[in-house]
């Protein structure tokens, strides 16, 4: 289950990083 924890984390701070580049 942690491997799943890691993808979601790793998918968030990509959001984070992509979001004020779109917005």
């Amino acid at each position: 289950m942690k491997k799943w924890t890691s993808v979601v984390l790793s998918v968030l701070f990509l959001s984070l990083s992509i979001l004020p580049v779109l917005g």
